[in-house]
């Protein structure tokens, strides 16, 4: 599975460059003509209103008993999945959702663009790959990826979860 996101991950990148050739997309048409400091107090308001809803959360369910942060936890272990995330996040935002967005902006309203941007994003998250060990390592061929991109799709067999 790592492989595969990683594989589809810089396919994508790599086509980003070609496809806005292809549209004759200028800079302005990808990232937008919005001042720098709106952007930036919008991002701001943005991260803040996210991070207040994970903290109340992480609060409620606390208080709720769901979960706990034990007592001896290891704060240093916290620093590697955090950084992992933000790096993540940022490609995936800036580059795959912003470079959407920016190509729907081009025959859409904005309002528009940004929810058929937002959908598509979220029917995405249910392309999960089969897990590691799926596959022999004698059984694997060149046409094991066929098979992998087949499987895909069963997240979407679970129903609840999709309109969920």
């Amino acid at each position: 599975p790592g492989f595969f996101n990683r594989a589809a991950m810089i396919v994508a990148v790599a086509g980003l460059w070609p496809l806005f050739r292809f549209l004759r997309m200028s800079r302005a048409d990808v990232i937008g003509t919005e001042p720098a400091g709106r952007a930036f107090r919008n991002a701001a308001i943005g991260f803040v209103l996210a991070a207040s809803g994970i903290g109340l959360l992480g609060v409620l369910f606390s208080m709720a008993g769901v979960c706990r942060v034990p007592s001896s936890a290891n704060w240093g272990r916290f620093v590697s999945p955090v950084v992992s995330g933000l790096c993540v996040a940022a490609i995936e935002e800036f580059l795959f959702r912003g470079a959407m967005l920016g190509v729907l902006r081009r025959s859409l309203r904005p309002r528009m663009a940004m929810l058929a941007t937002t959908c598509f994003f979220a029917v995405i998250h249910f392309l999960k790959p089969p897990g590691r060990g799926v596959i022999a390592e004698d059984d694997l061929n060149w046409t094991s990826g066929f098979w992998v991109v087949t499987q895909l799709f069963n997240g979407f067999g679970e129903w609840r979860t999709v309109v969920a």
